[in-house]
């Protein structure tokens, strides 16, 4: 790991910041963490530092975002974050033994969801738009500010547990990359996060005028599985789709899906953790 730190990633980061430069600080950066990563001797060192900062009770720092956007763990900011990563067809792989709202996940995501647009786009625009707001959305809500409160922890940790500067000048070069991908991408036009109503003005005005098809239906309502045969509470977000659809003469029977077996169906894939590029 300290190999591919010292090669595979300053090589990685000077080269990308030729390309797409983070911040006028970055050269500077680069050259502390080549510094930094010089006098660690060995991987057992570089695993010491790493376990001093962020696991070993009490850790000065977590590399949990919700913990210092909720002031604990799986709190909303979690949950909200996991709607992004369902939203496009992801969730934490089983093996990846963290939240949901680990910084290196979040970050893969973040990976992912670019490269989707830059595949989407010139075949679909909507759906390459439709990423990069959520890219947006994710960064200013939850990732930017998250990585700032973690800088916050770092610094002041690294003289009482007389630490290296290694992840902190990591800390601030994510945070230097995440400023400046904000900025490029807060020129379009922001979409709703996914756990909100992406309802235009026009149609909200529509159903106040028409009685809505969802109104009467029961979110306690219960359900046969059309897989497992399991019964489960459909909820009020299911109900009201079936009663719309009910309501326009459409099949409903395909959302009888019980959510064990819902991520198979909507194709769902799981994100594996990062690992080193070697």
């Amino acid at each position: 790991m300290l190999e591919a730190l010292r090669q595979d990633l300053l090589e990685d980061l000077t080269g990308l910041h030729a390309e797409l430069p983070a911040s006028a600080a970055t050269p500077a950066r680069i050259e502390k963490l080549r510094t930094a990563l010089a006098e660690i001797p060995d991987d057992e060192s570089l695993l010491r530092e790493y376990s001093r900062l962020f696991l070993t009770p009490p850790a000065p720092a977590m590399l949990n975002l919700g913990f210092y956007l909720d002031g604990g763990i799986m709190g909303g900011s979690t949950r909200q974050m996991e709607a992004y990563y369902q939203r496009h067809g992801l969730e934490r792989d089983p093996n990846f033994r963290d939240l949901p709202d680990h910084l290196a996940l979040n970050l893969q995501f973040l990976a992912w969801v670019l490269a989707s647009a830059a595949e989407f786009a010139g075949n679909d625009d909507a759906a390459a738009l439709q990423a990069l707001q959520d890219a947006r959305n994710l960064i200013a809500r939850f990732t930017l500010p998250g990585v700032n409160a973690l800088a916050g922890k770092i610094l002041p940790a690294l003289d009482s547990h007389g630490l290296g500067p290694t992840y902190a000048e990591l800390t601030r070069f994510v945070a230097d990359v995440l400023k400046r991908d904000l900025a490029f991408l807060s020129e379009r036009p922001p979409a709703p996060p996914p756990w909100e109503s992406t309802a235009d003005p026009e149609s909200e005005q529509e159903q106040e005028q028409e009685p809505d098809a969802a109104a009467d239906s029961n979110p306690d309502a219960r359900l046969d599985c059309r897989i497992c045969g399991s019964t489960f509470v459909a909820g009020a977000a299911l109900t009201g789709m079936i009663a719309r659809l009910e309501a326009q003469g459409l099949a409903t029977e395909h959302l009888s899906v019980c959510p064990d077996c819902r991520a198979d169906t909507m194709g769902m894939r799981s994100l594996t953790p990062p690992s080193p590029k070697r």
